[in-house]
């Protein structure tokens, strides 16, 4: 993900690429928090 974003933005110039690909990835991560703070695996994901 993080290198679609450097990528945007080295070859076309799309410098707002790079802010939209950080808050996906935070978002990412706040989820991926919350369920580890919850105990929920990723077996418990799939069903």
């Amino acid at each position: 993900m993080l290198l679609v974003g450097l990528l945007l933005n080295s070859l076309w110039g799309w410098s707002w690429a790079d802010p939209v690909v950080a808050l996906v990835i935070a978002a990412v991560a706040v989820r991926k928090g919350r369920e580890a703070w919850r105990g929920i695996t990723a077996a418990e994901r799939r069903t």
